[in-house]
């Protein structure tokens, strides 16, 4: 049996992934957004945020090219939720 050096988390994956492909994350962002709208979905959509601010440190320029023409470029998590709030 061979044995890994080191386990990777679903998490850590993720976030490798996010990094590694311009596109996926865009998408990602785009149905992060997507579930602010719905209130079963914020709490995932959040989350989904975070994982991309904990990939891309501001979601400024990821928001920029998901080209959400409605959507403000903001920098955090935080302040999408914010919006959200009063918007969506």
């Amino acid at each position: 049996m061979k044995a890994f050096l080191r386990d990777v988390s679903h998490h850590e994956s993720l976030l490798r992934e996010l990094k590694a492909d311009p596109k996926l994350a865009a998408e990602y962002f785009k149905l992060a957004i997507q579930a602010l709208a719905t209130e079963e979905d914020v709490a995932g959509g959040l989350r989904a945020l975070t994982t991309l601010q904990e990939a891309f440190e501001s979601l400024k320029n990821l928001a920029s090219e998901a080209r959400l023409n409605d959507i403000p470029a903001f920098e955090t998590a935080a302040e999408y939720r914010d919006w959200s709030l009063q918007h969506i």
